[in-house]
């Protein structure tokens, strides 16, 4: 089901941040744990404290679904927002493993709620 003009209107003004709040609490509301790593300041600035690699690309979320004996990675995009290369290289690597792998934009909320709810859309 695609959003309408208006819906994708109003989903062009949430920020990614909003966007992976509002996620984190579907998350929460359809019974999936969830981890996010945070950046954290430094001397040098602003570092996210991952190595190896796919650190440069590695998704905003990990879900957990023991019920539903699923998990998901999930990449959070602001409306206009757009992948990586090194996030495309990630998503490819945790697909060919087998894993179910997201980008979600806020226009794309009553697809997550479907996934979430549902069964594995990859």
């Amino acid at each position: 089901m695609r959003p309408s003009n208006a819906a994708t209107a109003i989903a062009s003004l949430i920020s990614e941040k909003d966007w992976q709040a509002q996620l984190c609490d579907l998350l929460e509301a359809t019974g999936w744990s969830w981890v996010h790593v945070r950046a954290g300041r430094t001397q040098h600035g602003w570092r996210v404290p991952t190595s190896g690699p796919l650190a440069a690309g590695w998704p905003d979320l990990v879900a957990v679904s023991p019920v539903r004996g699923r998990i998901a990675f999930i990449e959070c995009k602001a409306e206009g927002g757009r992948l990586a290369e090194a996030q495309r290289a990630v998503q490819a690597q945790l697909r060919d493993a087998g894993a179910e792998v997201y980008t979600w934009r806020p226009s794309d909320l009553p697809l997550a709620v479907e996934i979430l709810q549902g069964g594995d859309m990859t």
